[in-house]
C-alpha cells in the first residue's frame, strides 16, 4: 500500500510540473512585433487582437527581436497570415 501511494504521488508531481510548463506563454508576445515586408521588418502597428490578428496557419505572421544586440535578426513569434482589419 505504501509503494502504491509513492507511485501515485510521483505521478501527480510529474503531471503537475509538466502542466505548468505546458501553460507558459511564449515570451515574444510581451515585446514589439514586426512583420516581413520584402526584405525589411517594419513594426506591426497597434496591439494584437485589436489592430491586427493572425489568421489560419502555415506561415509566419509576426516576428520579434530576441536579442537587441542583433538588430537584423528576427525570430518567428506568431504563425498565420497577418490581417489588419482597419
Amino acid at each position: 500500500m505504501k509503494k502504491f501511494r509513492v507511485v501515485v504521488m510521483t505521478i501527480a508531481i510529474v503531471v503537475s510540473v509538466g502542466a505548468a510548463f505546458a501553460n507558459t506563454q511564449n515570451p515574444c508576445i510581451f515585446y514589439e512585433q514586426f512583420y516581413k515586408q520584402g526584405d525589411t521588418y517594419p513594426p506591426v502597428p497597434g496591439n494584437y487582437g485589436y489592430h491586427y490578428i493572425c489568421v489560419s496557419m502555415g506561415s509566419v505572421c509576426a516576428y520579434w527581436q530576441q536579442d537587441i544586440m542583433k538588430p537584423d535578426y528576427f525570430v518567428p513569434c506568431r504563425t498565420g497570415t497577418l490581417l489588419k482589419p482597419y
